[in-house]
């Protein structure tokens, strides 16, 4: 309120400098306004009769404001070409088509009702005693145009009449709204004319629930991808498998690998480094078990003693297989002559 006073207080020379530029405004909040859906429109479409029928298609089916409906006449419609001449905001005159079918719920009320061209399109019905136990409905007076309540008294009237949730007149044109955007595949710029927007944003508070489907529908579509990527049946799973691999084209694409050959004992050495001896071993036993293992040391300490016998040592004298001894300044270690007995 004060950016508003005191900017027409700029304009007309009553200020020189508009204090109130430098108060931030508040940041402007989105309405929770219910949106009908098409079922919900027909049903209020089809639950209005008489003197209803005509504002009622006008909001529903070309989204007229409510002021537009009130001061629309019957000779601001053209029922031969389908036009209307709509009184905008800003006092300007607006000419807008309208749909086959609401032309033709239009004509037909013209024909029920019979009014004069200088008539007003919304008339109001009242009931009036006749009697002490007989009233009738008669209507005001169509050469005046009705009031904001009476229209939003005969909107809702009709909801409870259809069986929907109470509507009012400005969410009627929402509902026209979002239904020309899923019909036209969101022809933003011509649902602006139609509105009678001035600015494309305001058009665009419109789409809400359209995006909303279009949400719905790309999370169906990637709910659809994830069931076809895994298929929660086991046996047609099992069933692929066995196919594969029956299949005469399930080849090893890798080469089968040579064995390595293992590193020969056979030549006979009396002395031996201890990291030559220890690596020979280790590469002769690798693969085997531990049990075939110990066999093939135990024989090799049986032949080593056999050959420590010969020589005339004895049993205290001779170190275990492996170990390594120093004698006359070499490192020597004790290991069969002949390890290929094994």
């Amino acid at each position: 309120m004060l950016h508003s006073f005191f900017a027409w207080a700029e304009a007309e020379d009553h200020v020189d400098v508009d204090p109130s530029r430098k108060i931030r405004r508040p940041p402007k909040r989105k309405a929770d306004i219910y949106r009908p859906n098409l079922d919900e429109l027909a049903r209020v479409r089809k639950a209005a009769k008489g003197y209803e029928r005509p504002a009622i298609v006008l909001m529903e089916g070309s989204g007229l404001r409510r002021s537009e409906v009130i001061g629309c006449r019957w000779a601001d419609i053209d029922l031969v070409n389908g036009r209307v001449r709509v009184l905008r905001k800003g006092q300007h005159w607006q000419v807008l088509p309208l749909a086959s079918d609401v032309l033709t719920e239009l004509r037909i009320s013209f024909h029920e009702l019979q009014p004069e061209l200088d008539d007003y399109v919304f008339t109001v019905e009242v009931e009036l005693w006749v009697s002490a136990v007989e009233r009738v409905r008669r209507r005001k007076d169509p050469k005046r145009p009705a009031s904001d309540q009476a229209l939003m008294r005969m909107v809702w009237r009709v909801c409870k009449r259809a069986g929907v949730r109470r509507l009012s007149p400005h969410q009627l044109r929402h509902g026209f709204a979002n239904r020309f955007l899923r019909e036209s595949g969101r022809d933003l710029a011509a649902l602006q004319r139609l509105m009678g927007h001035s600015r494309p944003d305001t058009t665009q508070q419109y789409t809400d629930e359209i995006e909303l489907d279009e949400l719905e529908e790309a999370l169906d579509r990637a709910v659809a991808s994830r069931d076809a990527q895994a298929s929660p049946e086991e046996e047609t799973t099992e069933g692929d498998i066995a196919a594969a691999v029956e299949s005469p084209e399930w080849v090893c694409s890798k080469k089968p690998s040579r064995a390595k050959k293992q590193p020969s004992l056979s030549k006979s050495s009396e002395a031996l480094s201890g990291g030559t001896a220890r690596a020979l071993i280790r590469r002769s036993c690798n693969g085997l078990s531990g049990r075939i293992y110990r066999r093939w040391r135990a024989k090799m300490s049986s032949a080593a003693r056999r050959n420590d016998h010969s020589r005339g040592l004895t049993s205290s004298d001779w170190p275990p297989v492996g170990q390594v001894t120093q004698s006359d300044g070499l490192m020597k270690m004790i290991i069969p002559a002949s390890p290929t007995t094994l």
